[in-house]
């Protein structure tokens, strides 16, 4: 028996990323697939604290701090994708998210080569160049190296 496959939706948590899973949602439904929803938090350089702050934090601590955000936030949307299935549809559908962090397209296609992706959505500005932000800039690396379909979402 073959394994379901999975749509996997990069979010940054912006109103794009929100359509795009939105979008990603109709798709695996449509098609019997899963979701995954992922978000990749990238490692501060150095943490600067204003003068007047009297706790200093840590790289470590802000990074606890992001991941805890990005686990809040990725909670939070699975619930509202969730929230939009019919009864029927609950059964069909397994939604599940994953943080990361560190080079995005290196996870990414990591994330393709450990789970059945069929396909990868993402959100992207809407510019004269299509590809030229999301996720610091990554996704041409993403779209050269990715074994499957990405689709990129206005």
């Amino acid at each position: 028996m073959l394994t379901k496959q999975t749509i996997l939706v990069l979010t940054d948590f912006s109103k794009r990323a929100e359509r795009a899973a939105e979008l990603a949602l109709g798709l695996a439904l449509n098609n019997n697939e899963n979701l995954l929803l992922y978000n990749s938090v990238t490692r501060p350089e150095a943490v600067t604290t204003p003068l007047n702050q009297e706790k200093r934090t840590t790289a470590e601590e802000d990074m606890e701090h992001k991941m805890e955000q990005s686990n809040t936030k990725l909670i939070k949307l699975l619930t509202q994708l969730k929230s939009r299935l019919k009864p029927a549809q609950q059964s069909q559908i397994h939604i599940d998210y994953k943080k990361g962090m560190g080079s995005v397209t290196e996870t990414i296609l990591n994330l393709v080569a450990t789970y059945n992706i069929s396909m990868v959505v993402m959100g992207n500005r809407v510019n004269k160049e299509l590809i030229s932000a999301f996720f610091d800039s990554s996704v041409p690396c993403v779209i050269n190296n990715c074994e499957c379909p990405v689709l990129l979402v206005p």
